[in-house]
């Protein structure tokens, strides 16, 4: 697990790096408040949700499929809010996050869990352990395994970064 919690890391410092050029560009004072990353979180989930509407829709005879890739790219893009929130606005060592995940927790989908969790601001090492546990569970559950949300983590980064650097 030693393995995970090093990638855990590197996506902390990826996030950081995407925060400074957007805060830099966007001529920020300061980072966002607590209240418009739950905003964006809340969006975020909003669209994985709707992403995986196939596995919960009971009223259509003809649902469709889930997009998995799309839903990776939603779930990814919750990793990249909920890193950031904890980057900017707790006192928590980053270390002791990544030490302590189960990384290979399985859980249910549960938006509503996770929204209680970061209505708080999950800034404390519990709410934090709780939701990024939430987030790999999901992965899990999903089929993608924390080395795959990983994979994708730095993909996205990449595109965000390239949006940063440009008019996006």
């Amino acid at each position: 697990m030693k393995e995970y919690a090093e990638k855990f890391m590197e996506m902390c410092d990826l996030q950081a790096e995407t925060d400074r050029m957007i805060f830099e560009k966007m001529r920020m004072l300061s980072v966002p408040a607590i209240e418009r990353y739950v905003f964006a979180i809340v969006d975020e989930v909003g669209e994985l949700n709707h992403e995986l509407k196939p596995q919960w829709c009971w009223w259509k005879e003809k649902p469709g499929d889930v997009n998995r890739d799309k839903a990776l790219v939603e779930l990814v893009d919750i990793w990249h809010f909920c890193l950031s929130l904890m980057i900017h606005h707790s006192s928590v060592k980053l270390e002791d996050i990544a030490e302590g995940l189960n990384y290979e927790l399985r859980s249910f989908y549960s938006p509503a869990a996770l929204l209680a969790n970061i209505g708080s601001g999950f800034v404390g090492k519990l709410q934090l352990q709780a939701v990024f546990e939430q987030l790999i569970g999901w992965g899990n559950n999903f089929g993608f395994d924390f080395p795959t949300v990983y994979e994708a983590y730095k993909k996205k980064n990449e595109e965000n970064n390239a949006r940063a650097k440009s008019n996006y």
